[in-house]
């Protein structure tokens, strides 16, 4: 596993909120976020890292997504990505598994020309529950470059393995994505979180409604509401409407059974919860 080496374990760590990496006790209150990190790196166990990792997973930016339910009863989770689970827990009646799964940026760079390889621990998380399944894959970063020491111009970026790779190789354990259109009406019509910005499906086109400002569909134009809650819904991004969430926004394509988390939750269970919530409401 590449958190062996020092630089991978920064890169780990950072996907991190700040509050999180605090809770090791190589870190003191006064520390920045990479200066903790910097001390976790220089001396933390190798085994405090995963442990921190599958305890804190659900703190991270996530794309999940969400199919019909495959796996017959003893399906072997062990080897899923080529990695043996770092955890593997079981909550009520569902099956978490996580995974750190090496993942490589092959960069070429200019000004000389060059190859270069940047390596990560990528965590991902899948949950098996009787009425579906989930891959939850952590978001990582877009621009690779910000590793780098230098600020050479990256000419050419290949990720290997992707989310489209992963979940490929892994149709076994998986069905079709999971129209979760009614799961997210009914909460929308409940009140849960409200739009602002909608992508929807028309007769014979696709087409995106952007509110103004800090205004949502069904608050504030109910009328474009009636009109939009009837359609297929894309990518949408929905605010919670309790005054504490534990994350403020997330943005769902409801009829690719695709969600993304993009913020830091302040809680462990948040995206779970948020997703358990959702498929609840779709029955």
């Amino acid at each position: 596993m590449p958190i062996e080496a020092r630089d991978v374990r920064e890169r780990l760590l950072n996907l991190f909120p700040a509050a999180a990496i605090q809770r090791f006790p190589q870190v003191h209150a006064t520390m920045t976020k990479s200066q903790g990190i910097a001390a976790v790196g220089n001396s933390a166990d190798l085994n405090d890292v995963r442990e921190f990792v599958g305890t804190t997973f659900g703190l991270l930016h996530q794309h999940v997504h969400v199919f019909e339910p495959v796996p017959a009863p003893g399906t072997d989770f062990s080897q899923l990505f080529g990695v043996t689970p770092l955890e593997a827990t079981s909550e009520g009646d569902e099956h978490h598994y996580i995974y750190l799964v090496p993942l490589t940026y092959e960069l070429v760079l200019d000004a000389p020309l060059e190859r270069h390889r940047l390596v990560f621990a990528w965590p991902l998380k899948v949950v098996v529950a009787p009425d579906h399944v989930r891959f939850h894959f952590t978001i990582m970063a877009k621009k690779p470059q910000a590793y780098l020491r230098d600020e050479r111009r990256v000419v050419q970026s290949v990720q290997r393995p992707t989310e489209d790779s992963l979940l490929a190789q892994s149709r076994h354990v998986t069905g079709r994505s999971m129209d979760i259109n009614l799961g997210i009406k009914t909460l929308w019509d409940g009140n849960l979180f409200d739009a602002a910005r909608v992508r929807y499906k028309r007769a014979r086109a696709t087409s995106t409604e952007v509110m103004d400002e800090a205004f949502t569909v069904k608050r504030d134009d109910p009328g474009r509401y009636a009109r939009l809650v009837s359609k297929p819904l894309y990518q949408t991004t929905f605010m919670f409407t309790e005054r504490e969430p534990c994350i403020q926004y997330f943005v769902p394509n409801p009829t690719l059974g695709k969600l993304t988390f993009r913020r830091f939750s302040t809680s462990n269970n948040c995206v779970d919860d948020v997703i358990r919530t959702i498929i609840a409401a779709n029955r």
